[in-house]
């Protein structure tokens, strides 16, 4: 059986140089503050646990029957709290692998040849411009590239050593979509101000493409914050986090090219 062929990306191209890269993304990623908060959280328990223990010892020298019981009383409710927080901390660890292990499994199948060479990073859903229309899928981050499939049979990846620029931008719907033109192209433009919330990503390629990320499905974030204080920030902003991350790991920004002023 022969297997099924894939279209690429349509998008737009541009002429001149490209833009300078904005600023390097400073926050860590959503990875690492994770972890932090798992360390920390790792220190406030062993900082419980001695507390409990040191109330028990005071507890247990403490002559009179109501002085004993209430330092029991107080080791005891430490211990609860530390314990309800452990059972957080392994609901939410739980959580977070089976949808990393979701993404990966989707990521192998996907891109096997880049799953070989590359380490996978985070998958969002999202859309795409393709052909001056929006395109739903699925965007992932690797170590060496960013890669985009929908089940309309496009795929395509962007290398990062070919990446020039990493904007972020606003796509602002049209006069067509606010009447109902839902599949109506928006006007996409970098942020006009550091104010301003993005919502889309702009690519520019060192072969004078750009590649146009937005519309970030928010659902799967709503839902992992109802079971993790460690997810903060929106769909876009962690996509956006994990790939100027990526990007900059990989490559010298900017690129020894010819940048427009």
């Amino acid at each position: 059986m022969a297997a099924p062929t894939f279209s690429r990306l349509i998008v737009l191209k541009y002429t001149g140089p490209p833009p300078r890269p904005a600023p390097a993304v400073e926050e860590p990623t959503p990875d690492e503050y994770y972890e932090h908060a798992v360390e920390e959280q790792k220190a406030r328990s062993a900082q419980a646990q001695a507390e409990a223990t040191k109330t028990q010892e005071e507890a247990s020298k403490n002559k009179s029957m109501l002085g004993k019981l209430g330092g029991y009383t107080k080791s005891t409710l430490t211990q609860l709290g530390d314990a309800a927080d452990k059972v957080h901390q392994s609901i939410e660890s739980s959580a977070r692998g089976q949808l990393i292990s979701r993404h990966i499994q989707q990521f192998n199948t996907e891109f096997p040849q880049l799953a070989e060479s590359s380490k996978y990073i985070c998958a969002y859903g999202c859309k795409v411009m393709h052909s001056g229309q929006k395109i739903e899928g699925t965007a992932f981050v690797c170590s060496t590239a960013v890669a985009f499939t929908s089940k309309l049979g496009i795929r395509d990846t962007i290398p990062l050593n070919e990446i020039a620029s990493v904007i972020p931008s606003v796509a602002l719907p049209t006069s067509r979509a606010l009447n109902g033109k839902e599949d109506s192209p928006p006007y996409i433009l970098p942020l006009p101000h550091p104010s301003v919330q993005g919502n889309c990503l702009q690519l520019f390629t060192t072969d004078s493409r750009i590649f146009q990320f937005l519309e970030f499905d928010e659902t799967l974030v709503a839902v992992s914050k109802q079971v993790t204080s460690t997810v903060t920030g929106t769909a876009y902003d962690r996509f956006y986090n994990f790939l100027d991350h990526a990007w900059r790991a990989f490559v010298q920004v900017p690129l020894a090219i010819t940048y427009s002023s």
